[in-house]
């Protein structure tokens, strides 16, 4: 139990550290955006409460923990500034903002390519600052465009009639590469086994997200594996799978123990509360005769984590993950 609270201040304290890291160093530099209406304060907000922090939090540090090793200021910068990256991209796709060539030729060009807009602007400083600072700067940039395929390829969740097990692969394949990109920012020698390891907790947080999104998905049209599913059970399943898979890649690997307990209980984090999030869904699966999660209404899909009930279970089931 000792040990277990120790680990909840650590992790405090690494979520401490990046909400400073953001109003010092992220926060004045997105201002400079503002001013042509392409980045308005709300995708401010957003990039400063979600993108820019939780990636760095979880998985930053993560990796850095299962090196044994503090998140440098430089890697913290280059995830940051990567990081802060997500929204932008995912409107300039499916807000039809840029076409798919344009985003392309963006990535590749982007130290000749001319920003019509302060959001364009955005996205290639802070790629190209993050490709600048990092040692690993080739494989960034192979590895955004594989993020930029993958990204392309889900459109076929607009098909309403996709199989279970395409949206499955979907999901693996834009979750594992966004993963190793991120990987590749921090300037930590890569071990033998590590992309594997990163790859299978890329599947993990992309799933996470999938649940999570559920609702938003339903009215974009999207779907993903949990409208496929026939029960919460089945989603469940799913989660505890690539949870023991990665367990197990984890624990066969050269890293020491203490930077194995690290790294997973950062990344059980995301997977508690998804949890919780599963347990709201499976609550309210009895309110409806089958699991078709179109029929559902707004509150039974959407799962507020600020609520102190479901705090209270987030701790639960993370404590009963790292204690497995």
């Amino acid at each position: 139990m000792f040990g277990f609270i120790r680990l909840v201040f650590q992790i405090l304290r690494f979520s401490k550290v990046q909400k400073q890291f953001i109003q010092n160093f992220l926060s004045p530099k997105l201002n400079n955006y503002l001013g042509d209406n392409s980045l308005l304060s709300q995708d401010i907000q957003k990039i400063k409460r979600y993108y820019g922090f939780g990636s760095v939090f979880l998985v930053g540090e993560a990796i850095a923990g299962l090196h044994q090793q503090k998140l440098s200021e430089v890697n913290r910068q280059n995830l940051t500034l990567l990081a802060s990256l997500t929204g932008i991209f995912d409107d300039f796709f499916d807000k039809n903002e840029l076409s798919d060539e344009e985003i392309k030729n963006l990535l590749i060009h982007y130290k000749t390519v001319s920003p019509k807009n302060n959001k364009q602007k955005l996205a290639i400083d802070f790629y190209s600052k993050c490709i600048d600072n990092a040692d690993f700067a080739q494989e960034i940039k192979q590895h955004a465009l594989l993020v930029y395929e993958a990204q392309k390829n889900s459109v076929a969740q607009k098909n309403p009639h996709i199989s279970l097990a395409n949206t499955l692969q979907i999901s693996d394949i834009k979750g594992g590469v966004s993963m190793l990109l991120y990987r590749f920012c921090i300037n930590l020698p890569l071990q033998n086994q590590e992309q594997e390891i990163l790859y299978k907790a890329g599947e993990i947080f992309q799933l996470c997200n999938d649940i999570f999104d559920v609702h938003k998905d339903i009215q974009e049209g999207i779907t993903t594996v949990v409208h496929k599913v026939k029960n919460t059970q089945q989603i469940q399943q799913i989660l505890n799978d690539k949870t023991v898979q990665l367990k197990k890649l984890v624990q066969q690997s050269n890293f020491s123990p203490k930077g194995q307990s690290l790294f997973l209980a950062l990344i059980h984090v995301a997977i508690a509360r998804t949890q919780v999030c599963l347990h709201q869904l499976q609550k309210n699966e009895k309110h409806y005769p089958n699991f078709y999660l179109h029929q559902w209404q707004r509150h039974h899909l959407v799962c507020d984590m600020e609520t102190p009930k479901n705090q209270l279970l987030f701790f639960r089931f993370w404590y009963r993950l790292n204690k497995r």
